[in-house]
């Protein structure tokens, strides 16, 4: 639910600064120069995308969550901040512009695939990102809505340059708390996937000398082969109720041996 109406808070307030650019920038005193949108928005289109591109190589899911989580709520920081520095005087219209456009868009854009994705693969849970996308985007365009009737019948007093500044700390603030309790809450429940991308070596035991008795048998056992894909994607827990080498190893971190040791009854381990 935080998420949802985090999206519609960050796609309310993208639609507000996108279509009332120019009367914004003509309130700001800029409106006759046209080079300002490509001065303010190239930067930030280029920024977003280096920033989402160094999450391609996080192969973690739960740190990648947490990343994904990080640039987004410092998107969130930096819409309330800058807004904070324009009124204070410390910065001028075309730097808040920018800052503020930097901001929404690192909160923005990690929504959908990204962040849905990571957060069902982190959780561990058997699911697609496509119905949450479907019930955020329904959210967050109505709420487009209800802002632009609220403003034009509520608020038509004020400019939208006011408005806007307004609408900037209700933003940055109200996202900055969701995003902190939502990112608490799905990385409490996040856990360590069972493939080699995501296993911690230097936690495991150190391997050692140990004597079993048991039964040598020839592994893979050629009776006991699974009708689940040799993929890496096959789910982990049902491979192992009926052995299969291609998925075992296609799951494990680690080499396997042509053979496997079956305990006897009432056999231990020293």
């Amino acid at each position: 639910l935080l998420l949802v109406l985090t999206y519609f808070f960050l796609t309310s307030y993208r639609d507000f600064r996108d279509n009332y650019a120019a009367e914004i920038w003509a309130d700001l005193g800029l409106g006759d120069q046209a080079a300002v949108f490509t001065v303010t928005e190239l930067p930030i289109a280029l920024s977003v995308m280096v920033v989402l591109g160094l999450l391609y190589p996080v192969k973690n899911n739960k740190r990648g969550l947490m990343l994904t989580y990080v640039i987004m709520g410092t998107g969130a920081l930096l819409v309330a901040v800058g807004t904070l520095l324009f009124d204070g005087g410390l910065i001028g219209p075309t730097a808040w512009m920018m800052v503020v456009g930097l901001g929404l868009y690192l909160g923005y854009v990690p929504y959908g695939c990204v962040l849905f994705d990571r957060t069902i693969a982190a959780v561990g849970t058997v699911a697609t990102a496509v119905f949450l996308i479907y019930v955020s985007d329904a959210v967050a365009y109505g709420g487009s809505v209800l802002v632009v009737l609220y403003k034009n019948l509520g608020q038509a007093d004020i400019s939208k340059l006011q408005f806007f500044r307004y609408f900037s700390y209700a933003t940055g603030g109200f996202c900055m708390l969701s995003l902190l309790i939502s990112g608490h809450y799905f990385l409490r429940r996040s856990r360590t996937a069972a493939d080699a991308t995501t296993v911690y070596l230097d936690s495991l035991r150190t391997p050692a000398q140990a004597q079993l008795t048991g039964l040598v048998l020839p592994f893979p056992d050629s009776h006991r082969k699974s009708t689940l894909p040799a993929t890496r994607d096959s789910v982990f827990r049902h491979l192992w109720f009926s052995p299969d080498a291609d998925l075992i190893r296609a799951q494990s971190p680690y080499a396997l041996l042509p053979f496997e040791v079956q305990a006897l009854p009432g056999a231990g381990v020293d």
